[in-house]
């Protein structure tokens, strides 16, 4: 009996070191393509640009993407907890 749980515990270390060197090349592989967080404080997303007319209305908007940046303040506090869990 004694032999068995000492061959059940070495199975189970065995598997724990297994599985944590798979973990940790799963990490690294994650890791080696992911962009570096750097480039996160230069970040300059994609804006619409908008043509108006002299007298106010807008003429045309030109864009990749449709953008519009909008300052945090203006996001309800329930969004900014929302877009923090994301």
């Amino acid at each position: 009996m004694v032999t068995f749980c000492r061959l059940l515990l070495g199975y189970a270390i065995l598997v724990a070191i297994t599985g944590c060197i798979v973990i940790g090349i799963t990490i690294g592989q994650f890791d080696r393509e992911l962009p570096d967080y750097q480039q996160l404080a230069h970040y300059q997303p994609a804006i619409m640009t908008r043509v108006y007319a002299g007298d106010g209305r807008l003429l045309a908007e030109y864009a990749v993407e449709r953008r519009v940046l909008v300052p945090i303040e203006a996001i309800p506090k329930r969004g900014r907890r929302c877009l923090s869990f994301c």
